[in-house]
């Protein structure tokens, strides 16, 4: 399972499906990998991660 963090406010778009996509400097997953989308309670490395949904990742596209 990968971990995927979202800024707070992204989190009810996340949480809902309206956001389906995200840019990422580096892809850390794959096709058909399970993802867990979270976002940080409170200070990022400090406060716990809440978990907004889980989803599979169905493509990976290279951005330039």
């Amino acid at each position: 399972m990968r971990v995927i963090l979202f800024q707070d406010k992204f989190a009810e778009l996340v949480r809902s499906g309206a956001k389906k996509q995200t840019i990422r400097i580096k892809a850390r997953c794959k096709p058909s990998d399970v993802l867990s989308l979270r976002k940080w309670t409170g200070k990022p490395y400090c406060s716990k991660q809440e978990t907004l949904c889980e989803s599979v990742c169905t493509r990976v596209q290279e951005v330039r």
